[in-house]
């Protein structure tokens, strides 16, 4: 085959490895959607086929995007060599030389430019610091200048009914997960809010962030988490508001 031919093929095989990364973008944010929904319905729910039930679901999205990092290795290994053939390959492919899986072409094509911009200002969590991250709501107005830091604040609990025995949900409240909901439940808060962070959100039963966020957010609110890893900013999870938690 000559140089010209070769090329074809290279061009039709990095479209084909493209589309399956898109659509796996895809998949992982349904299956991301469809587990906030089984977690929201099952928060009360200490069975144990709920846990597993939810960890499986997670462990399928950490599955795809291990295949995504591995699909944008071979698109950078593809057009790195094309580039030696002499041959430009065009479309959303990752630079030749890169470095998978951390190189920021490995990011999921789902990262808006206001997630990767917030995440260049945080670094991975380390044992022993605190949670931090930064938030904007869907007009992209962001809601902090300086970073939502974990740690007890008054404001974090207003509003909210107390859990079973008295008391509020410190777990989460204490949470930069908690602060942000607390600036959603203001009157004037915003409803959709994309947060920033530097550690998953905790997965404490009974009342953790996965279990209590959905419920300390205004009904038919949203609020989508980006997890900051080595790599870059990663897709955790959506939350969907059901306002239970949240004095009438």
């Amino acid at each position: 085959m000559s140089v010209g031919e070769v090329g074809t093929v290279l061009q039709a095989v990095a479209k084909t490895l493209e589309q399956h990364r898109q659509h796996i973008s895809g998949v992982i944010e349904v299956l991301n959607r469809s587990r906030d929904q089984f977690r929201a319905a099952t928060a009360a729910s200490s069975h144990q086929l709920v846990g597993e039930t939810l960890r499986r679901q997670t462990a399928a999205a950490d599955r795809l995007r291990e295949v995504d990092q591995l699909l944008a290795a071979a698109l950078a290994g593809l057009t790195e060599f094309a580039a030696a053939l002499g041959v430009t390959l065009t479309g959303s492919i990752p630079a030749a030389g890169a470095e998978p899986p951390l190189a920021a072409s490995a990011i999921p094509p789902s990262a808006p430019a206001d997630v990767v911009r917030l995440s260049d200002r945080l670094v991975p969590w380390r044992q022993g610091e605190n949670v931090q991250g930064y938030a904007f709501a869907a007009d992209r107005r962001q809601l902090n200048d300086v970073p939502f830091i974990s740690g007890r604040i008054k404001s974090a609990g207003l509003g909210l009914r107390p859990v079973r025995g008295g008391g509020l949900p410190v777990t989460v409240t204490d949470h930069v997960e908690g602060h942000v909901a607390a600036r959603m439940r203001a009157e004037d808060g915003p409803r959709d809010v994309t947060l920033v962070i530097n550690k998953p959100p905790c997965d404490d039963r009974p009342f953790g962030c996965h279990q209590l966020l959905p419920h300390i957010i205004p009904a038919g609110s949203r609020l989508t988490v980006y997890v900051v890893e080595e790599g870059g900013p990663r897709l955790h999870s959506t939350y969907h508001g059901t306002g239970k938690a949240i004095r009438r």
